[in-house]
């Protein structure tokens, strides 16, 4: 018997930086349903409508962040599920006003990773599925932000150089 690899997971280690850039403004040289794309270059962004950092002075600064790639195979191929998360630890006003525009909005966003060595990885958002969601929890003494973003690819993370203008 053949045993299925439906649930292998793959964490992604030395995140610094988490980018949401909507996808209206972004040129991205091959279209999101080619399956299993592995390098991407010349990739051009509008501004980021978020910028999540662990190292830097930014307004939105995360204790953790972390990636994760779930590849699940369907009568399409492979659908990978990415998912972010992360702990605000300061900027929480920015990522709910940030939560506000998505739900308003309801557009589509692209996700871009920055690695400790400076690689950028994309998230390569199929139409529909990116979700973002931002959980407070309120005690005594504390307040907690966790952050949740998610969205379905036809490839797992992407390594991607940028196009200088």
């Amino acid at each position: 018997m053949i045993s299925s690899e439906n649930c292998k997971e793959r964490f992604l280690e030395g995140i610094t930086d988490a980018y949401i850039y909507p996808s209206v403004n972004a040129v991205l040289p091959v279209p999101f349903s080619v399956a299993q794309i592995l390098r991407m270059n010349n990739c051009k962004f509008g501004d980021a409508l978020l910028h999540i950092a662990t190292a830097e002075e930014t307004y939105v600064v995360a204790d953790t962040l972390s990636a994760k790639s779930t590849p699940e195979r369907n009568g399409n191929g492979t659908v990978f599920s990415l998912e972010i998360s992360a702990t605000i630890t300061d900027g929480k006003e920015n990522v709910r006003e940030t939560q506000r525009k998505i739900a308003i909005e309801g557009d589509d966003y692209y996700i871009v990773l920055r690695r400790e060595d400076g690689q950028l990885l994309l998230c390569y958002t199929l139409p529909k599925t990116f979700s973002f969601k931002a959980n407070t929890s309120l005690s005594q003494s504390e307040e907690q932000m966790s952050l949740s973003i998610s969205c379905k690819s036809m490839s797992d993370f992407i390594s991607i150089t940028i196009r200088q203008n």
